[in-house]
């Protein structure tokens, strides 16, 4: 298990900054994406389209939309910007290795891991 403390404030705070630019930015490629998709999805006048109007095109297209929102997903998920488990993104991490995953220390200890264990 891989511990990451920051102790300065200077320190901290440089770390949650850094943190919100890149979680701001996956939003906001997300926004994007979902804006992308409501666009195949609904006509003009706000009503859903229904699938027999839908192209093949446009599926294939709203296939890799949503491919696309869940790589971003995974990766906002699975780095040390947020916890795994809460979501917290201004705490001390520690990386699991058996599930890859940055989790906080409250999370962390609350599950029974310790800073001291080897894995």
């Amino acid at each position: 298990m891989k511990v990451i403390r920051i102790k300065s404030v200077v320190g901290r705070k440089l770390r949650d900054n850094f943190r919100a630019v890149l979680l701001s930015e996956i939003v906001k490629r997300q926004k994007i994406i979902n804006d992308k998709e409501r666009s195949l999805l609904f006509h003009s006048n706000g009503k859903i389209k229904p699938l027999s109007e839908r192209t093949g095109q446009e599926e294939d297209t709203l296939q890799n939309l949503q491919s696309d929102w869940w790589a971003l997903e995974r990766l906002k998920r699975k780095s040390i910007c947020e916890c795994s488990f809460c979501g917290d993104n201004q705490s001390d991490m520690v990386y699991i290795p058996s599930s890859r995953e940055w989790i906080c220390m409250k999370c962390a200890a609350s599950r029974g891991f310790s800073s001291h264990e080897k894995f």
